[in-house]
């Protein structure tokens, strides 16, 4: 089950946040409750990985022979920014203060669904992204269709995939 939603949340002053109960559902009980913090590929952004997700991706995913210099070098950073949290028992999960600082992330932040992982945005860059991205949704849509990735699949209407269902 994909990871969905977003979530307006405050982390507190001894920097936990809490995961909500709808998100640790659709993550389920197989995947523990551990994740993964690392930094985020947006700026001013983290990612949370549910541990079993991401560990079973690991076990899949192949060396890099012939990889540059550059790629290794980005696959060590990844790997050295990456930290376990473990979840108390009200589900809130401590984020070390040194990757807030580098993310510059504020108290108010969005925890975000983001399929296989959760991210944690500044809420106000997060806003910013959901306006951009609804003003230019028709648009993108259709660039989506060249690639066959349409929101279609979750349930949006489109006037070119309505079946008639009339003789």
């Amino acid at each position: 089950m994909p990871i969905t939603g977003q979530h307006q949340l405050t982390i507190d002053a001894k920097n936990r946040l809490l995961i909500p109960f709808a998100v640790r559902e659709q993550i389920g009980k197989d995947d523990g409750q551990q994740f993964y913090v690392t930094v985020g590929k947006r700026p001013r952004t983290l990612e949370l990985y549910p541990r079993g997700r991401l560990d079973r991706y690991w076990e899949k995913r192949p060396p890099l022979p012939g990889a540059t210099r550059e790629i290794r070098d980005m696959r060590l950073f990844e790997l050295a920014s990456t930290q376990v949290l473990e979840q108390d028992s009200q589900g809130r999960v401590l984020i070390p203060e040194e990757m807030l600082q580098d993310a510059e992330l504020e108290r108010e932040v969005y925890l975000v669904g983001a399929g296989d992982h959760l991210q944690v945005w500044r809420r106000d860059d997060f806003k910013a992204f959901k306006a951009e991205q609804r003003a230019r949704y028709a648009e993108l849509v259709e660039k989506a269709r060249e690639y066959s990735i349409t929101p279609d699949a979750v349930g949006a209407a489109t006037s070119d995939v309505m079946v008639s269902t009339s003789g």
